[in-house]
């Protein structure tokens, strides 16, 4: 199914303008992920300290979100504020909006609310011509019928094990 990105709420608050053309997968609709095939950056910042005027190899750098969910949240709240800054990076690592399952983990609706979050902002970062590399967070084996849904084959991948440390 291709969205079309069509609002069914009064202010988009869901913001579907973002699934504009996204190829949705599984049981659940997760947009997918555009397949990264480009050269690795050599290293990362974090989102939040990419405004810093320090950071001279710009250029040479990925962005990511492995930081608080409040640290960007106000990138899901206004994406058009930040693409032109994000376009000065070399590349973007999916947004990672925080999933936690198990005993103590989140609702599952959070969960596929999260999920659906990164794929969503991915796919509109990418129609908006900033690369970025998919991040790919690993659950228990239980999840994986909707763990990988909207992920890209044969692309690289940044891997990130739920609950554990690697």
């Amino acid at each position: 199914m291709i969205a079309q990105g069509i609002s069914h709420t009064a202010y988009d608050t869901m913001k579907e303008y973002m699934l504009t053309g996204a190829e949705l997968d599984g049981k659940y609709q997760i947009p997918m992920m555009d397949r990264y095939v480009d050269e690795i950056p050599q290293d990362t910042v974090d989102f939040k300290d990419s405004f810093s005027r320090k950071i001279k190899n710009h250029r040479e750098l990925s962005i990511n979100f492995y930081i608080h969910d409040c640290e960007f949240e106000k990138l899901w709240n206004n994406p058009d504020r930040y693409l032109e800054h994000l376009k000065c990076f070399k590349s973007v690592i999916a947004p990672d909006f925080s999933m936690a399952v198990g005993e103590n983990g989140m609702p599952f609706a959070m969960n596929i609310w999260n999920k659906y979050r990164n794929h969503a902002m991915a796919h509109y970062l990418s129609m908006n011509g900033i690369k970025v590399i998919p991040n790919v967070s690993i659950p228990p084996e239980y999840c994986f019928d909707w763990a990988f849904d909207g992920v890209p084959k044969r692309s690289t991948g940044k891997v990130d094990y739920l609950n554990k440390l690697k």
